[in-house]
């Protein structure tokens, strides 16, 4: 049996919840007034039936073709199935959840039965982000050498100079080294074993020069960040990703995030 890992990330608490016949308008006010990005729907039993994020609203509030849809009953954009973190083994269910379902928001379940009052609390991706980053200030502090860490680098495949510099502000303070790529084939030729991530910014390209790239980026063997500003392209790749190296970013990004996943992918190549 493998040991049991002690989470370092917080669990939030108390939850807030809204009731499931509440409208999206006040629940997207409720989330403001509480500067949260994750709420929980109960029903008159205090039973958990759903959950509302930040991306249920941007994604599912905005394809609504309906003028009152404010004024629609919450579930009308709230995920319905709640997948739940096991209390007991919290952090082994949340890694299970975010690589298997995609998750973001992992509610913390004690027991079997979907209530409220058997939540716990609630565990978020800028939860596990603020843990991870201060593990990392706590491996600096130890005075690990540098000498002995490899160069972390991230090729960039991208039209405009400027779009380069926006990634070396997210992933430089964290200790990356990026460059671009200017000729992506002779890269892949000198790179077959894929030990070096991409970023794949789409914005600029047309798409004459896509229909080119895209086909022998995708077959890369490393770990692949794919960015883009229109959903289109995002909800195009989706379905075709590896989703063990392959992620899609719609901008604008999350850079917290990004540099967490990057990371995480580097250390398993180099490892």
């Amino acid at each position: 049996m493998s040991a049991k890992v002690t989470p370092s990330y917080r669990i939030s608490k108390p939850i807030v919840t809204i009731d499931e016949s509440k409208t999206i308008g006040e629940a997207i006010e409720l989330m403001n007034s509480s500067k949260l990005s994750c709420l929980l729907l109960v029903n008159a039993a205090e039973e958990i039936v759903g959950v509302l994020t930040e991306r249920d609203v941007l994604r599912r509030l905005t394809l609504l073709d309906m003028t009152d849809k404010l004024t629609r009953a919450v579930g009308t954009i709230a995920t319905r199935e709640v997948l739940f973190a096991d209390a007991d083994n919290v952090h082994e269910s949340i890694v299970r959840l975010h690589f298997e379902k995609g998750l973001r928001h992992f509610p913390v379940l004690r027991g079997t039965e979907h209530k409220l009052a058997n939540i716990v609390g609630i565990v978020t991706m800028t939860d596990l982000v603020r843990a991870y980053l201060s593990d990392e200030v706590k491996r600096r502090n130890e005075h690990v050498a540098k000498a002995e860490a490899p160069e972390k680098q991230v090729g960039v495949i991208c039209h405009k100079p400027v779009l380069l510099e926006r990634y070396r502000e997210i992933f430089g303070p964290a200790g990356f080294t990026l460059f671009h790529i200017e000729d992506p084939s002779a890269f892949f030729r000198a790179n077959l074993h894929g030990g070096i991530p991409l970023i794949f910014d789409f914005d600029g390209f047309g798409r004459g020069e896509l229909s080119k790239l895209v086909p022998p980026t995708k077959k890369y063997p490393g770990h692949l960040v794919m960015a883009a500003s229109d959903p289109n392209i995002v909800r195009l790749f989706q379905p075709y990703m590896d989703h063990a190296r392959q992620t899609v970013a719609l901008k604008p990004l999350d850079a917290d995030y990004l540099v967490w996943l990057l990371d995480a992918k580097w250390r398993l190549d180099v490892a």
